[in-house]
């Protein structure tokens, strides 16, 4: 064996020995690969499939909810019959009542209809129907309203039965 100068025989052996060993080195990086990317799709498709497990249990629970929430619904609707109600109106002491006396209430002609003041609105002053509306039902206009008619309520008579 000769040895090219500048050499030693030990560093020209590993040369050599490298050069055999090229093609498992190779061979061995390409296994390391394909067995990461194994370890990473089963990674992957353990993970879908607890997903899918947990959105399986999701739409259960959702079904059952459902369920309890048209029983409710149900339930709900027998409470409202009205004969029930009048059943447990007559249970608490409740009765029909004998007399029947009805308040009149004159509504305050200071507060503006809605549809006098949507024929009052000029559309040359570019005034919306919503500005219209908006005014008729300010709280301000509201709040008149409503003293005015508690204010009538309030100098109703009631005459006593006897001297009717």
């Amino acid at each position: 064996m000769t040895v090219p100068s500048g050499h030693t025989v030990i560093g020209h052996s590993i040369v050599r020995m490298s050069l055999d060993l090229r093609p498992w080195l190779y061979a061995g990086v390409l296994v390391c690969l394909v067995v990461s990317l194994g370890f990473v799709y089963l990674t992957q498709a353990g993970h879908v499939a607890r997903q899918i497990e947990e959105m399986e249990g999701m739409e259960l629970k959702l079904q059952r909810l459902k369920h309890q929430n048209s029983a409710l619904l149900l339930e709900i609707a027998e409470y409202e019959q009205v004969g029930r109600i009048k059943q447990q109106a007559r249970q608490l002491g409740f009765a029909e009542p004998e007399d029947v006396e009805y308040v009149v209430v004159h509504l305050d002609e200071a507060a503006p209809e809605p549809q006098d003041q949507m024929a009052r609105a000029n559309p040359e002053n570019h005034e919306s129907l919503s500005s219209v509306l908006m005014a008729a039902a300010s709280p301000a206009s509201w709040r008149q309203m409503l003293m005015g008619q508690f204010s009538d309520w309030m100098k109703v008579t009631v005459v006593p039965k006897d001297k009717r």
